[in-house]
């Protein structure tokens, strides 16, 4: 019965994931779309620095330790389960005060200069909200580990739900500040924070069980995994920076934003996908099965692969609608200022094609415990993305050859994946097209049985 099959998919770690991704993604747009049509340029712009630079710092803090987390996981038990959580919980400690001082430290010596620049909100916001989520962020991270995607969906829901709230009702109805807009999403990750205590999933008490073993085996896992989680965060935001501090203004910040974001949809599937198979190759691989981390392999990209091509012609097909519907008319007008946000718009969606291939070749090395070398290929792909954006921005002063730079570094990461994994796995392009056909199929036919029943 229909019942059965509701029953099924809501047990499903593929959906819980893919539902938590879905409703970040759209409440992160949402609100997006709030504050791009109620800020001015100017602030919008502010706005975005500041998010793009907190990612990155996110990506560095916890590069460091979650994919190693993951990994060691997988299997333990009792107390060697505990040294690993207090080991990670207190490597993040470290990580986060050091960065807090850090950034604090350049903030003063550089106020004035910072003050008068687009990266004020980031140095003036950015230590405080590091510090204030170290427990909700420990507790998300120990959760995918342990595949628990419904509590992460409940956590991450309430963190978005909230912020959401406060942009939709701060902008429309009270006309807050962007600055008082920051200090309610401080709030927000304190009260998180708060909870997870409570509840316990940060498992704070276990770093009393942290090792100086176990903090070495992170480290040294991690010391490759942080340069590629890193990496990947800067591939999606050192456009962001480059566009910043090149000739074309302010303004090119907030125009290049807009069609970002809208790939952003064909990266929510790709986000939950990754986020499930990472732990199963893990697994698989601790058992020495390789055959089943091939087929999870060709499962997961085959079936993203073919998803793409739907949502790319969607995007391709409707850019002009998407515009207008997260920021409105106003920056179509950007065209008649050499802006062409919706031939960026088609360019990025052509980018976003290739993802799934660089994407599972990344994390399948990782769960393959080869994260050095994940790491060479990213490093190779950003410095194949900033020379091409230096070039895009210094010389040809041209958004659309930064869009284009993105094609190029995704498939550079591309063929570099698959070089490095095809030693490993002998993979075949015709064999994950057809798993993922397969795996529509399966679906398909497992929801008609249960609907008959």
């Amino acid at each position: 019965m229909i019942n059965t099959l509701i029953k099924k998919i809501l047990k499903e770690d593929n959906f819980h994931s893919l539902l938590n991704n879905i409703i970040s993604a759209l409440i992160g747009i949402a609100g997006f779309s709030i504050l791009a049509r109620e800020l001015s340029m100017s602030d919008f712009s502010r706005y975005i620095i500041f998010i793009t630079g907190g990612s990155i710092l996110e990506m560095v803090r916890f590069g460091l330790t979650n994919n190693a987390l993951i990994c060691f996981l997988a299997g333990a038990k009792n107390h060697r389960r505990k040294e690993i959580i207090g080991s990670f919980i207190k490597i993040n400690l470290i990580i986060s005060f050091a960065f807090a001082f850090l950034i604090f430290g350049i903030y003063f010596f550089m106020k004035s200069a910072i003050d008068n620049s687009t990266f004020d909100l980031f140095f003036s916001w950015s230590p405080f909200i590091l510090i204030a989520n170290i427990p909700f962020n420990n507790a998300l991270t120990i959760f995918q580990a342990d595949i628990k995607f419904d509590k992460i969906l409940l956590i991450r829901s309430i963190n978005n739900g909230l912020y959401f709230l406060v942009i939709l009702l701060g902008t429309l109805y009270f006309s807050i500040s962007i600055e008082e807009i920051i200090f309610w999403f401080l709030l927000i990750q304190i009260f998180l924070s708060l909870l997870c205590i409570i509840l316990k999933w940060d498992h704070f008490t276990s770093i009393k069980s942290a090792s100086s073993k176990e903090i070495k085996k992170i480290i040294d896992f991690g010391k490759y995994s942080v340069f590629t989680l890193l990496g990947t965060n800067l591939l999606r935001n050192s456009d962001v920076f480059i566009i910043g501090l090149g000739a074309l203004g302010p303004s090119a910040v907030a125009v290049y934003s807009i069609p970002m974001k809208i790939t952003e949809l064909m990266q929510i599937p790709l986000r939950s996908f990754a986020a499930t198979a990472f732990p199963k190759i893990s697994k698989a691989h601790l058992k020495g099965d390789l055959l089943k981390v091939k087929n999870i392999f060709n499962t997961y990209t085959g079936a993203i692969s073919l998803f793409f091509i739907v949502i790319a012609g969607f995007i391709i097909c409707f850019d002009r609608e998407l515009v207008i519907l997260i920021s409105g008319h106003t920056y179509l007008n950007a065209n008649s200022d050499g802006l062409d946000i919706l031939l960026i718009t088609k360019i990025l969606a052509v980018y976003g094609l290739i993802l799934p291939i660089d994407r599972m070749t990344g994390i399948t090395l990782d769960g393959l415990n080869k994260p050095n070398v994940n790491s060479l290929k990213v490093i190779v792909m950003l410095s194949t993305n900033i020379i091409g954006d230096l070039i895009a921005v210094l010389v040809f002063k041209s958004l659309e050859m930064v869009a284009l730079t993105s094609i190029v570094f995704t498939f550079v990461g591309s063929f570099l994946g698959w070089y490095f994994l095809n030693k490993e796995l002998n993979l075949n392009i015709k064999e994950i097209l057809a798993s993922g056909v397969r795996f529509y199929l399966n679906f398909s036919r497992m929801n008609f049985k249960l609907t008959k029943k």
